[in-house]
């Protein structure tokens, strides 16, 4: 169903002109004083073909049900009764809505693609005071910090496949960005991950045992900079 983009539960956040519009539509003063004070919930919810709308505010709660491109009647929260036909307003919307999806799918894959390829370790900095902080033990650490491994990043529709290699240790890790996903880290660790696109910058997130560690990969002049942080 095309109006699947709108399901949901939505809070308002802010409005403008609001009071004006009320006052158009004949909203006597102090009906318009106690609107102006609500933030209401909005969910949207289908079932089959017929659509509905409930608005729960301290106010008034209204509801509308219809299917797209029918007329139905409707006694709105100040009262009116009124005849609504929601095809021309539905369409508008969600082909805008969807039309927004589509730019940022497709910006978050041209963006994502850019760190397809394999990429070698060239320097490392305060790695083994990262290891010492997640509680790797000694003799780990140093191994860790003698490797230099190879970092494959590759991409098969929207799952994105990470793939380290060194002589200490291979991991490999296949994900879609914004779902969760459970990993078993170079040094054993079970945690659970999210990657995120984020202004360029593929942001890791782990969480395990009540901890938490960040790695953020981005381009820089052609390279991948890899940063840490626990």
């Amino acid at each position: 169903m095309m109006v699947e983009p709108f399901l949901g539960t939505w809070k308002l956040v802010s409005s403008e002109n609001f009071e004006d519009y009320m006052k158009e539509l004949g909203v006597d003063t102090a009906a318009r004083s106690v609107a102006g004070l609500q933030k209401p919930s909005i969910t949207i919810s289908a079932d089959g073909d017929m659509v509905r709308i409930t608005t729960e505010s301290p106010l008034i709660n209204t509801e509308i049900c219809f299917k797209l491109g029918e007329e139905f009647d409707e006694t709105t929260a100040d009262n009116r009764k009124v005849e609504v036909r929601t095809k021309s307003f539905w369409r508008s919307a969600i082909r805008k809505k969807l039309e927004e999806q589509n730019r940022a799918e497709s910006s978050s894959t041209t963006m994502s693609n850019k760190f397809v390829g394999t990429w070698k370790l060239a320097s490392s900095e305060r790695f083994d005071d990262y290891m010492k902080a997640l509680g790797v033990g000694l003799a780990t650490r140093k191994l860790g910090n003698l490797a230099k491994p190879n970092v494959i990043i590759s991409k098969k529709g929207d799952i994105i496949t990470i793939r380290t290699e060194s002589t200490f240790k291979n991991t490999e890790i296949s994900f879609k960005l914004g779902q969760e996903f459970e990993e078993t880290t170079a040094d054993n660790r079970k945690a659970k991950s999210i990657v995120t696109l984020e202004r360029g910058t593929l942001k890791q997130v782990q969480k395990w045992d009540g901890k938490e560690t960040t790695i953020k990969r981005k381009l820089v002049d052609g390279k991948m900079v890899v940063v840490r942080v626990f």
